[in-house]
């Protein structure tokens, strides 16, 4: 089976004329082919080099930040060129607009782990380096709302042989550098500046937000901070802002791009080859099996608190009952890691667990009727198929990201949803939420609701079916 990977971003929208007629300008283009995840750069790696003599391919890591990467984008503007930028995954849940803004620049957009952690580290183990890897990714999709570019860089340029290995199975490109130019600047801000200590105390904690762009083509990013206000979500303490974009806002993009990060890249994703798709389309299919969804929510679309458990307050009788009923008629259940249900027949159904702790499917030693699946290394259908499976109807229980998966396969969902319960803080049901209503992300699947079924009156409870109309 060829390895699964993250597509190369689409097209971007064709640049602006360049109108600086001493612009740096674009050379050529280069069409990079990742199977087998060669990897670039002569501080690392010898054997590849595609640029000719007097040629510069100019990359940044990190962000998207609310000052330096408009800045940045401005520099590169005014100069007529393009580069290739390695985000945060957390960072790009905070500021999805920016990255959205780099993209529709025209430049080429990798990943940089989720929270830039250094994979050499010793106390890591093998699946949370792998997860650093598969959630940036995961993160960057998101927030582009388009697949990102098979590019990665390690932090720190830090290479565990291991991670090099892994990222050849999956046909990722490695880009180390020749040069690495961190804290060029045109003009340096005086000692004391709150943003030039700002930057500095960025740059000890191993951040470099303004890198590899030479000095020659950019305007200093701390001198352009200086008239910006605002406070910022920035990792876990405040930084700066684009002013009007409040901290609960970050804080709720942040916690969309976890739900989006959280599972595997979806099966079917796979490398570009000289620019043209290789495979076939990401859609689940499995002909002969009914794919429908059960969720309760509060008022406002939550389906658990802050520390994802499900409330007392959504445990209601009546929902429990038309529940309970519904699985025991499906054939399949499918499921997270950190969702499920506690019924009495639990034990006697076949599930499908969502995770990547395995290359493809694994049986699941604590549940005989239980199989492990890794979306990254094996298709829906593959996986049905392993768990003896390949008719009938199955379930999709949770949790966020998982519905997010199946959302343009749903033949039924089925909302149930409490309206005297608040959550305002907690776990919203599907990626999309709360910017649209459970109902709105819905609809806008081609999904059309039916009937509302009151199931439980005490508590005004009702179940509505989302169907897809043919």
């Amino acid at each position: 089976m060829p390895a699964p990977v993250p597509p190369q971003q689409p097209p971007q929208p064709a640049r602006a004329a360049c109108t600086n007629p001493n612009a740096l300008g674009v050379g050529r283009t280069v069409e990079v082919d990742t199977t087998g995840g060669p990897g670039f750069g002569f501080e690392h790696f010898k054997q590849l080099d595609f640029l000719r003599d007097h040629e510069v391919v100019l990359t940044f890591d990190d962000g998207p930040w609310p000052v330096n990467t408009p800045a940045v984008l401005k520099a590169l503007a005014d100069e007529c060129t393009t580069g290739i930028f390695f985000p945060i995954g957390k960072h790009a849940t905070y500021h999805p607009e920016i990255l959205r803004q780099v993209y529709a620049a025209g430049h080429t957009i990798g990943s940089h782990t989720w929270s830039h952690a250094n994979l050499n580290n010793k106390k890591l183990t093998e699946d949370q380096r792998k997860d650093e890897i598969e959630r940036g990714f995961a993160a960057v999709k998101w927030a582009l709302e388009t697949s990102p570019a098979p590019f990665f860089r390690f932090p720190a340029l830090q290479h565990p042989p291991e991670m090099v290995t892994y990222l050849g199975t999956r046909n990722i490109a490695i880009f180390s550098c020749d040069l690495e130019l961190v804290r060029l600047q045109v003009e340096e801000p005086a000692a004391g500046d709150r943003y030039r200590d700002e930057e500095a105390e960025q740059a000890r904690q191993g951040y470099h937000p303004a890198a590899r762009l030479p000095e020659a083509h950019r305007r200093s990013a701390t001198h352009v901070a200086a008239a910006v206000e605002g406070r910022r979500l920035q990792g876990g303490r405040d930084a700066r802002q684009i002013p009007g974009d409040g901290a609960a806002a970050i804080r709720a993009r942040a916690r969309q791009g976890r739900q989006a990060a959280d599972p595997e890249l979806a099966a079917g994703e796979q490398r570009r080859h000289h620019g043209q798709p290789v495979t076939a389309s990401a859609t689940i299919s499995v002909p002969g099996l009914r794919i429908e969804g059960f969720v309760i929510v509060s008022a406002d679309g939550r389906l658990a608190n802050g520390h994802n458990v499900m409330p007392d307050d959504l445990k209601i009788e009546g929902d429990k009952r038309f529940f309970t009923a519904a699985l025991d008629r499906v054939d399949l259940v499918v499921h997270g890691r950190n969702s499920g249900e506690e019924q009495p027949n639990s034990p006697k159904r076949r599930r499908l667990i969502l995770t990547h702790k395995v290359q493809a499917t694994a049986q699941d030693p604590s549940n005989p009727k239980a199989l492990l699946w890794n979306p990254a290394g094996c298709s829906f259908e593959a996986a049905c198929r392993a768990a003896g499976v390949t008719s009938g109807l199955a379930a999709i229980i949770g949790g966020p990201g998982v519905f997010g998966m199946f959302m343009d396969r749903y033949d039924t969902f089925w909302l149930s949803v409490a309206p005297h319960v608040h959550i305002p803080d907690g776990e919203p049901c599907f990626p999309g939420v709360p910017a649209r209503s459970p109902q709105q992300v819905l609809a806008a699947h081609g999904l059309h609701a039916g009937e509302p079924q009151l199931i439980d009156a005490e508590h005004d409870v009702s179940v509505t079916p989302w169907r897809r109309v043919a």
